[in-house]
């Protein structure tokens, strides 16, 4: 909850569902395992048990999200929210989120039921576990425990390597988060749940274990790769505690105080309320919350989860209301609750009902700048990838089929214009593509979140292009390289560049963010290595509005938006920084900003155009606006390229 409400000392925070999957794996392996020997497991009595302890819950959270995301949200994202409902009851919101942006991205921040995967998770993992434990039951247990720990060992394995190659897939989905319910499963298997280590040993265990944790959530952040080899250090740290952590360890002693009893007792309810809250409360105003706010609302999450506990998961939980409610009656009410939260969510997405009342609700000036968002969104979405030509492409790693393709491309037209980069990259091989003079030779090895200094599996067209320059020296005249600036800078409350140094509301003045010399470095070491092999441009950072587009919406398109206080002054030291750092080297540094010459509110909107699909990308229109004052190809001397 820390983590989601934006306090960055719990970086790590995300790690509590890794913590949260391995005592769920413990504790329902234990009962399903203690069940089946007594011979007194029910596949429909489990079943109904998962339904009285996940759906009331669920189903208030649900109804709470639907009028707020009707208010608050642009259509485009109720749509979104409404296809997430109707996954959330159907417990596939993972594959629907795995579909959508990355969990640590900004836009994940404003989907209310983003946090349902972990639950989506959990209940796919119990649609087949229980059957496993049935089918080995024969065996003997030991032969049972190495079973599940061969397919946890599988299950890492696969972690490890889909967090370098598809990272989203990893966080998202089951193959590789069974290892974490696995080392729950496999204590239990192990111990039968009981606490067989006492005295020092129990103690330095279960310290260890809570000191592997807190390390985790201190330590880690959104650059590990994860789940993967380094999820093991909190996985195992979770595992630890449930083994020796008994009444007479200060770990076990911690854990039965009543405030954290309290706070397991309602952790569930907890867990589904604080995201609504949190996304609703970015939704309701152009700029993000303050942190004393989030803090509010983290409060008013245990709140609320404490009144849910009490008064909706208790009454179907006790025995008094499971006489009450038989278990034909529980199953028709789950099946009822979920069609209509599914219905609903077909509606929502399927009809305009929800389009035309957010309209009605918008001033002439808003419903202009409203009108002019939904068309620069559909535009861009609808222009994803550029050609213009056999040898005008873009790629994002140099496989054999794009290496053949540059070397017939370089026989035909001669060496040809690779562009290099993370997203704004792909903003500037568009310009190009879309104001160059004639077709020819022009190559984007271009991938959002891709800059040279990072060490990404999914970013090995940089490495791949020093190898094949050695190789084949001559297929590029020019190669042009690009990032985003935000990440080149540092300041109070951010070691690394992130976009949430720019949330400040747009009459704030910024901090004085600085360069950070140490990743600048790494890139200019990376592009000296290139021009080795010929030319070579740095085009510098832009200058970046973040003006969002909530902003826009709230104050309409005629209001003179201008970058924060700061901005330019920011970026004018970053282009003199990277440029310094340039000097005596063979790779020329070009200022995009001196080029460019921004002048807003003019170059921001026009009330007919917006040139900016976000806070620092350019949207199509954007693109040929400044790719023509750039006239990057004819500057460059590349008119026949």
């Amino acid at each position: 909850m820390l983590f989601h409400a934006g306090v960055l000392s719990f970086s790590g925070g995300f790690l509590g569902v890794d913590i949260f999957f391995v005592i769920s794996g413990y504790l329902i392996t234990n009962l399903i395992y203690n069940e089946i020997q007594e011979g007194k497991f029910s596949i429909v009595g489990f079943y109904e048990r998962r339904i009285r302890r996940i759906l009331p819950a669920l189903f208030l959270v649900s109804a709470f999200c639907i009028p707020f995301a009707w208010k608050w949200m642009t259509p485009s994202q109720f749509k979104e929210f409404a296809i997430s409902l109707v996954a959330t009851n159907v417990f596939s919101s993972n594959f629907f989120f795995w579909q959508q942006s990355g969990y640590f991205a900004g836009a994940a921040e404003l989907k209310p039921l983003l946090h349902t995967w972990s639950l989506a998770v959990e209940e796919q993992f119990y649609l087949f576990f229980p059957l496993l434990l049935i089918f080995l039951n024969k065996l003997p247990r030991k032969i049972i425990i190495w079973i599940i720990i061969a397919i946890s060992i599988a299950s890492l394995l696969m972690a490890d390597i889909a967090s370098r190659y598809y990272p989203s897939a990893d966080f998202y989905l089951l193959p590789t988060r069974a290892w974490e319910l696995g080392f729950g499963a496999i204590l239990a298997l192990s111990f039968g749940g009981k606490h067989i280590i006492g005295g020092k040993l129990a103690e330095i265990i279960s310290g260890t274990g809570l000191a592997m944790i807190l390390i985790s959530i201190l330590i880690f952040d959104e650059s590990f790769r994860h789940p993967s080899l380094w999820t093991v250090i909190p996985v195992l740290g979770t595992t630890l505690i449930l083994l020796a952590a008994n009444q007479e360890t200060i770990v076990g002693k911690l854990l039965s105080l009543r405030p954290m009893v309290a706070i397991g007792l309602v952790s569930y309810s907890a867990y589904l309320w604080h995201q609504p809250l949190y996304a609703f409360a970015r939704l309701s105003q152009p700029y993000p919350p303050s942190l004393p706010t989030m803090l509010v609302l983290a409060v008013l999450s245990l709140l609320l989860a404490a009144l849910s506990w009490r008064f909706v998961e208790q009454p179907f939980r006790t025995k008094k209301a499971g006489r009450a409610i038989g278990r034909k009656a529980i199953f028709v009410l789950a099946c009822a609750g979920s069609g209509a939260f599914i219905g609903l969510g077909l509606l929502g997405r399927y009809t305009h009902s929800q389009d035309h009342a957010f309209a009605a609700s918008l001033a002439p000036d808003q419903l202009q700048a409203y009108t002019l968002i939904q068309r620069t969104e559909q535009e861009n979405s609808g222009t994803k990838k550029l050609g213009g030509g056999p040898c005008i492409f873009s790629a994002v790693e140099l496989d054999a089929n794009v290496r053949k393709k540059i070397e017939a491309c370089a026989e035909r037209f001669g060496p040809g214009l690779l562009i290099l980069g993370d997203s704004h990259a792909i903003d500037l091989y568009r310009s190009v593509v879309n104001t160059r003079p004639r077709p020819g030779f022009i190559v984007g090895l271009v991938s959002g979140g891709c800059r040279p200094y990072e060490e990404l599996a999914v970013c090995e067209y940089y490495r791949q292009l020093l190898d094949y320059l050695e190789q084949s020296p001559g297929s590029f005249d020019l190669v042009i390289f690009e990032q985003a600036g935000f990440y080149l800078l540092k300041g109070k409350g951010y070691d690394e560049g992130d976009r949430q140094m720019f949330s400040l509301p747009v009459a704030k003045q910024l901090p004085d963010y600085r360069p950070d010399e140490a990743r600048i470095s790494a890139i200019a070491n990376y592009l000296s290595k290139l021009s080795r092999h010929g030319r070579v441009v740095w085009l510098g950072p832009r200058l970046e509005p973040h003006i969002p587009q909530a902003a826009l919406l709230r104050r309409g398109c005629n209001y003179p938006f201008k970058p924060r206080l700061g901005t330019e002054r920011i970026f004018h030291r970053l282009d003199a920084a990277i440029e310094r750092r340039l000097d005596n080297s063979s790779v020329r540094y070009l200022s995009q900003n001196d080029l460019l010459a921004f002048d807003f509110p003019g170059d921001f909107t026009t009330c007919k155009e917006l040139y900016w699909s976000d806070g620092d990308h350019f949207s199509n229109a954007g693109e040929r606006r400044f790719g023509a004052r750039m006239r990057l190809v004819e500057r460059l001397g590349l008119a026949g390229k």
